[in-house]
């Protein structure tokens, strides 16, 4: 596990499978019907090939032996989720959390499960236990804050627990607590806000940020977004200056695959800003050839949620609205409040069929979660 784990976390460094490997056959030579040791296998394929269907059936033969072991149904929702069954992945992430109530880690993933169904008053409740349990968590944190901001396009809640995690550790502005005020300071249209929080993640040597609000590492350099802040401020040649920059860096991506969905979806974005409308749409559509929604639900939907982004930067309207409509059918796809007040879809507020699709994720009032403090 811990050879897959620097592998899926880290640097993809086919050495490090093959130690993984070597290290579950040993355990499978001294202990074939051990359950620990079907568990170790069936994390060494999702984690390390993504072989969603191996490592369901590995998960199926540890539970024989270890039947209240709450690892076991956690990691046969997590995979159920990849493959698009949300009901029974929202089965077996509850299933855990009753075996384990107190894992901080079970309940943020159960409540990131509800916040992909878009039902967000369950996702606060488990978010809720999840920071009683571990208030320190900035991750669980920040998905908590974001509760409103998704579901009803209210900011103030995530600012408020922003602010209070940086009045207590003013050095989180160098992370994730960091990226979140980046995006926050857009939806708001403050772009002068926006530049110094990316100055202050330079400094803090964050080299990427995530496009869009997403989970799934599809990133872009830092100086894409240094372009696209100069780009709404209304300096275009600082802009192109950036996107040129990002578009070198991103050319020296150590990603082992050009091929990859992330690093398409990225040069993809770039190349749209640069106006290199072929070539950003070619990168766009091959990501989606590489990474479906067939082939992982999750990544599948943040792949085509950039690609909306391209179509959209590159004026193809009709192409991007229907993107946004499957998007807005599907578990995982774009909240509220994130096409409500993201500037990449100011292009277009005026088409009364963007207007519709944003109508449609608007919350009714019985369905309105609790404000949360």
């Amino acid at each position: 596990k811990a050879y897959d784990l620097s592998y899926h976390d880290g640097e993809r460094a086919p050495e490090r499978l093959e130690k993984a490997n070597s290290a579950i056959q040993s355990a499978l030579r001294l202990a074939p019907d051990s359950g620990e040791t079907h568990l170790a296998l069936a994390l060494h394929l999702y984690w390390g090939y993504t072989d969603y269907a191996r490592a369901q059936t590995e998960l199926q033969i540890a539970s024989r032996t270890l039947p209240n072991d709450a690892r076991v149904p956690f990691f046969t929702g997590i995979i159920d989720r990849r493959q698009g069954r949300w009901p029974e992945a929202v089965r077996e992430l509850e299933r855990a959390t009753e075996l384990d109530p107190r894992n901080e880690s079970f309940l943020g993933d159960l409540g990131a499960t509800y916040w992909c169904l878009r039902d967000y008053k369950k996702a606060g409740h488990a978010y809720d236990r999840a920071v009683g349990l571990e208030p320190n968590d900035l991750h669980v944190r920040l998905w908590w804050a974001s509760l409103d901001l998704d579901e009803r396009a209210d900011i103030r809640p995530a600012k408020a627990i922003t602010e209070n995690i940086l009045a207590r550790n003013p050095a989180a502005i160098s992370g994730e607590v960091g990226v979140a005020r980046f995006w926050l300071s857009l939806y708001e249209r403050d772009f002068s806000a926006a530049d110094r929080l990316l100055k202050t993640l330079r400094d803090a040597g964050t080299d990427a940020l995530p496009l869009g609000e997403n989970d799934e590492g599809i990133d872009a350099p830092r100086a894409f977004f240094e372009g696209w802040v100069s780009q709404l401020q209304g300096d275009a040649v600082a802009a192109r200056t950036y996107f040129l920059a990002a578009r070198r860096e991103e050319e020296k991506n150590p990603d082992p695959s050009p091929d990859s969905a992330p690093r398409l979806c990225a040069l993809g974005a770039i190349d749209a800003q640069l106006g290199r409308k072929e070539d950003a749409l070619r990168e766009g559509r091959r990501a989606l050839e590489v990474m479906p929604l067939t082939k992982d639900s999750l990544k599948g939907a943040d792949v085509l949620y950039c690609f909306a982004l391209v179509c959209t930067w590159t004026g193809e309207r009709d192409l991007a609205l229907s993107q946004l409509e499957k998007l807005v059918g599907i578990p995982a796809g774009p909240a509220y409040g994130q096409l409500r007040l993201d500037p990449s879809w100011d292009s277009l507020r005026a088409d009364p069929r963007f207007e519709k699709i944003v109508a449609s994720l608007a919350p009714h009032a019985e369905d309105i979660s609790q404000d949360f403090p």
